[in-house]
């Protein structure tokens, strides 16, 4: 083990003791420094480092309130993700372990095709929404053109594939649906896309 990833360990255990403290959430999440360096910290390989960033991050998925900001704050939920994907093959527990973040995560999302945002007082809160659409004839010789077509939609702040699960999780922001978004992918590149929900009561999911 080299130093740097002795120093980051470190960091990450006091950072981990720090994520326990629940009362002190209002101002962790403020000042968004312990959540944004364990989210980065996701492109390691280092095993026990990501053990360590999963921990602190399922610290704060235990809390419900935390949910929102997690999800508003680009960069988090994508990098959950994209380290589910990564380790899919490679190391089981974190797979799951990543997977099971991001589904908390997805399902305390807006419904979708729920274009109404929260309101506070008398004005709406803009915030960006996720989504993940599964596209069943997604594959790799059209997903090039499934990307090119997902850059040029305004509104769409970002994107991850799952080309082995068909899936694309996006990123919009409040002055587009995912609804035409849909419709736009289709027109581009004639492939239908559903979005995927969690059956709360049944614990599985649907596509609407």
């Amino acid at each position: 083990m080299t130093k740097r990833q002795s120093d980051l360990i470190e960091n990450l255990k006091t950072f981990r003791e720090i994520s326990l403290d629940q009362n002190a959430y209002p101002d962790i999440l403020k000042e968004k420094k312990i959540i944004l360096y364990a989210a980065t910290l996701l492109e390691n390989d280092n095993v026990r480092i990501l053990e360590l960033c999963l921990d602190i991050l399922e610290n704060f998925v235990g809390n419900e309130s935390s949910h929102a900001f997690l999800l508003s704050t680009f960069g988090i939920y994508e990098a959950l993700e994209t380290l589910s994907i990564r380790m899919r093959s490679k190391n089981e527990s974190i797979h799951q372990r990543a997977t099971e973040i991001t589904e908390i995560l997805r399902n305390s999302a807006p419904p979708a095709y729920n274009t109404r945002s929260r309101l506070k007082g008398n004005k709406p809160l803009k915030r960006n929404n996720l989504f993940l659409l599964f596209i069943e004839d997604l594959n790799y010789e059209n997903q090039v053109k499934v990307e090119r077509a997902l850059i040029k939609i305004k509104g769409i702040i970002s994107f991850l594939m799952d080309m082995e699960l068909k899936r694309c999780t996006i990123r919009i922001c409040p002055r587009v649906t995912i609804k035409e978004v849909i419709e736009k992918l289709y027109h581009k590149c004639s492939l239908k896309a559903v979005v995927v929900t969690k059956n709360i009561r049944e614990g599985t999911e649907v596509s609407i």
